[in-house]
């Protein structure tokens, strides 16, 4: 999956990532680090605290941010950690990740070419917390399913995995909530970036199937569903 818009738009003004894919039409630096805040935000208040409980010992961890983006949780995040490891499938995205990163020494960049992710150089069982922010809302079923199989077997025994979906569950054929994404769905024709709703109970069930048992789990009231697990049993 390429997102060909904001591909195009980046590769025209790649000085101006930040405000492109913010969407601010008139950035200034104030605007800059208010959108820089509001995803830190989002870390402190879905994902740090599961970490926290379940991994104490952060500073001898490695981490796999899947979908990296422009590497604001990264920069924020790899200080704790001994690696962060940092995978877009957008270039642009990724080069902007790095330039942020730069000054953090303990993080490792992977361009994801497909679904089995080709040319990463990361062995199975070798990663204790994989997380995903502002992904797989964006994914339709068989994707996450892929994904999530690979995640599965980068991951070590008692290791987490950490992600948001769109959650088709807490949707109402005429609630407000359906009518208002179905309507920006309309506005945004085949923008890559659209809303895919997918059903958390299902994900939980399959999950749970394949040796993870489930943690966390927090909604947000507007679809979204950020889904916390720990791997228990042995690959086979």
């Amino acid at each position: 999956m390429i997102y060909n818009k904001e591909d195009k738009k980046i590769s025209e003004n790649p000085e101006n990532t930040f405000q492109l894919i913010y969407g601010l039409e008139n950035p200034t630096e104030e605007n800059i680090k208010n959108e820089i805040h509001s995803k830190i935000s989002v870390c402190d208040y879905f994902y740090l605290p599961i970490i926290n409980k379940h991994i104490p010992d952060k500073s001898i961890k490695t981490v796999l941010e899947f979908g990296s983006g422009l590497g604001v949780m990264a920069n924020y995040l790899s200080p704790q950690f001994k690696k962060y490891i940092c995978i877009d499938i957008n270039k642009h995205y990724l080069s902007e990740c790095k330039r942020y990163t730069q000054k953090h020494n303990n993080i490792e960049y992977f361009l994801l070419k497909d679904y089995f992710f080709t040319g990463v150089d990361i062995k199975n069982r070798s990663i204790d917390i994989i997380k995903a922010t502002n992904v797989f809302i964006h994914l339709h079923l068989y994707e996450i399913i892929i994904y999530l199989n690979k995640f599965f077997y980068l991951l070590k025994e008692q290791g987490l995995l950490l992600f948001d979906i769109f959650d088709s569950d807490q949707l109402e054929w005429n609630s407000n909530i359906m009518v208002e994404h179905i309507n920006n769905h309309k506005r945004g024709g085949n923008y890559t970036f659209a809303f895919k709703p997918i059903s958390s109970s299902e994900v939980k069930k399959e999950l749970n199937k394949m040796g993870l048992e489930l943690i966390y789990e927090a909604k947000n009231g507007q679809g979204g569903c950020t889904l916390g697990f720990k791997k228990l049993t042995k690959i086979l």
